[in-house]
């Protein structure tokens, strides 16, 4: 499980709304990013958006998704986007 979990998206898999979907930052460990974002293009709606090289990738996920992604290996945080947590 992510070191940490943002506490929106604790909230939006505590109570999924059908039809929702929500665009998070993961924060990945260091030779993560492979496997997270061959793990993320295996699972049905989610999506990957953009990887960037500080290790961090932009996924936009089906909120009863969101706790799957947060149990990716290698996966340190999630965040909204716009919220980003870096833990160093």
């Amino acid at each position: 499980m992510a070191e940490f979990v943002h506490p929106d998206i604790e909230d939006a898999m505590r109570n999924p709304t059908a039809g929702s979907s929500m665009t998070v930052i993961l924060v990945l460990e260091k030779e993560a990013t492979a496997g997270v974002e061959t793990a993320v293009s295996g699972m049905d709606r989610v999506s990957h958006r953009r990887t960037f090289d500080a290790g961090m990738v932009l996924v936009e996920a089906s909120g009863d998704r969101l706790g799957e992604l947060c149990d990716l290996s290698g996966v340190k945080s999630i965040s909204p986007e716009g919220e980003m947590a870096i833990l160093a």
